[in-house]
């Protein structure tokens, strides 16, 4: 097969376009996260038990939801209760709700670790509270806080291209609008004046044991539980496919090996830092042209979300590893342990306890990815939600059900690796002689 990027070059002018949007957007989401995740963050260190609280849930809620659910759910779930939003307005409304619930928990880390002392000496200085914020808490918390909202920002960015969903849906609305009319003349019901974001005239009322075009059945209760099946089985299946990968890459690098230890990190930096939904696309509509092969939409998304889940796990299994000291090593040499021994009895027990916690974030993160394979056709659980939207025309009531269930997973999840954290650390306790 070759390339020709010549092919390229008559779309020059929309690429430039494309990234130039794409650049205003991540700005204006950055500092809409920048200044919310600071508000919220100070909110949560806030005496007000009230305003923790009410920090606490928005902070909840907007880490364990899919981004791309909360995208619909803003675009074509507001409109229904009389709020519309332009396709660009929403995206960066969208981007900046979500970069800063992860924005405060940046700040927030930087605020708990200025010193007492600092801020009472600021009190016996006469300073108000608003200027020991403004000239003290502030200036240190964002200082201590830069490492960790680069990888905020970063990870905002890449996410900044699940936005061109409800901008495609936007150009194509005069196609919608003839396809709901025409579903309108044989539902019997009035859908020709509905565009995205609007709802329709309440159809006629429904003879008895006749279904109209708004209703929901009990075959939409299937549908759900189907989609919702197909999302955890890819889970658990790129999950565990992941780690697998993840720790053989790891290992790679505890052995050094020559080449292969290089190649390993190179990959799992590409992997890492491209967006998923781009790596989707490259894998389902670039693979088998280069490999002159057939995917499925289910092989494309098994091998991508496996591959980036891979990627994260190099980098904390690293970190885990790294994070046992060294004179544990010599010791377990001294004591005629081979590299192999010492790994396994002393080094893994040790990483995995350490690994725990960020391995949670990363497996909530990776439910939440599973969202964007609906993009190939994957019936899914966020496709379920698109196709009852389509067919029921009640936005708000699907994408809030979807939300939901996305986020009762995800607290699934974290509840049950917090309790096998639990455990795995109770055995590093001093229990005393």
């Amino acid at each position: 097969m070759q390339f020709d990027l010549t092919s390229l070059v008559p779309y020059a002018g929309a690429l430039v376009a494309g990234a130039r949007l794409s650049a205003l957007a991540c700005a204006l989401a950055l500092a809409g996260s920048l200044v919310l995740g600071t508000l919220v963050a100070l909110m949560r260190t806030a005496a007000s038990k009230l305003a923790r609280r009410l920090a606490g849930i928005y902070v909840d809620v907007f880490r364990n939801v899919p981004f791309i659910v909360q995208l619909f759910f803003l675009f074509y779930g507001l409109p229904e209760i009389g709020i519309e939003l332009g396709a660009f307005t929403t995206g960066v409304l969208a981007l900046s709700l979500a970069g800063g619930a992860f924005t405060s928990d940046a700040i927030r880390s930087g605020i708990l670790a200025i010193e007492p002392g600092i801020l009472e000496a600021a009190q016996v200085s006469g300073l108000s509270r608003m200027a020991i914020y403004r000239r003290i808490v502030l200036p240190i918390a964002l200082r201590s806080a830069v490492r960790p909202l680069g990888s905020v920002f970063v990870n905002l960015i890449l996410t900044s291209s699940d936005r061109h969903r409800e901008d495609h849906r936007r150009r194509h609305l005069p196609a919608l609008r003839g396809v709901r009319a025409a579903a309108g003349a044989v539902c019997g019901a009035d859908l020709a004046g509905v565009a995205v974001g609007r709802r329709a005239a309440p159809p006629p009322q429904s003879e008895p044991g006749v279904m109209r075009f708004t209703d929901f059945t009990s075959h939409d209760l299937v549908l759900l539980l189907q989609g919702l099946g197909v999302s955890f089985a890819l889970f658990a299946a790129t999950t565990v496919i992941g780690l697998a990968i993840g720790l053989a890459w790891a290992l790679l690098r505890w052995y050094r090996v020559p080449l292969l230890a290089q190649l390993a990190a190179l990959l799992a930096e590409l992997l890492k830092n491209s967006p998923v939904l781009v790596q989707l696309f490259l894998v389902f509509f670039g693979l088998p042209v280069l490999l002159e092969t057939d995917l499925t939409p289910v092989q494309a998304a098994l091998i991508t979300l496996s591959g980036n889940t891979a990627a994260f796990v190099y980098v904390i299994a690293v970190s885990a590893i790294e994070s046992v000291g060294r004179d544990q090593l010599e010791t377990a040499r001294v004591f005629g342990l081979s590299r192999w021994q010492a790994l396994r009895r002393v080094v893994l027990p040790q990483a995995a306890a350490f690994a725990l916690g960020p391995l949670t974030g990363l497996l909530v993160n990776q439910l939440q990815v599973t969202s964007l394979i609906s993009v190939i056709g994957v019936v899914d659980l966020t496709k379920a939600g698109a196709i009852l939207n389509l067919r029921t025309l009640k936005p708000f009531i699907v994408w809030t059900v979807i939300g939901v269930l996305y986020y009762l997973m995800a607290r699934l999840i974290a509840a049950a690796c917090a309790r096998l954290e639990t455990r795995l650390r109770a055995h590093r306790e001093w229990k005393g002689l």
